[in-house]
């Protein structure tokens, strides 16, 4: 999730990349384990991301905690989602368009997956 971004070609348009697949992996792994095992461990890297001051460590917490979302939505609603929220502004406000970019995307996955809560959070959004 945290390698160079690449505008795909004609012919690697349908290729894997290693963001796509970490992506996807993860994604999976949301799915179909016990939420604790998956967002608990991701949580060091999700806040070592978010304070690297390089981009890409940046967008690849913005995209993981979007990733997540769907498959561990009740464990990030209850422990982590004002912390998620917190994220999520900060990778908004960010100056570099791919974190902003990833950071929207995480505050639409939260808004589809997490709808009763982050409504109620909305005046901090």
């Amino acid at each position: 999730m945290a390698t160079e971004p690449s505008e795909p070609s004609e012919c690697e348009a349908d290729e894997d990349t290693p963001s796509s697949v970490a992506n996807q992996t993860l994604d999976s792994l949301s799915l179909n384990l016990p939420p604790g095992k998956v967002v608990t461990p991701m949580l060091r890297h999700i806040e070592a991301g978010m304070e690297s001051v390089k981009p890409l460590p940046r967008r690849a917490a913005c995209l993981t905690m979007a990733v997540m979302a769907e498959g561990c939505a009740e464990h990030i609603r209850t422990k982590y989602l004002k912390q998620f929220i917190q994220y999520v502004l900060k990778g908004i406000q960010d100056e570099v368009a791919i974190v902003r970019n990833a950071a929207l995307f995480a505050l639409g996955q939260f808004s589809e997956h997490l709808q009763v809560t982050i409504f109620c959070l909305f005046g901090h959004v």
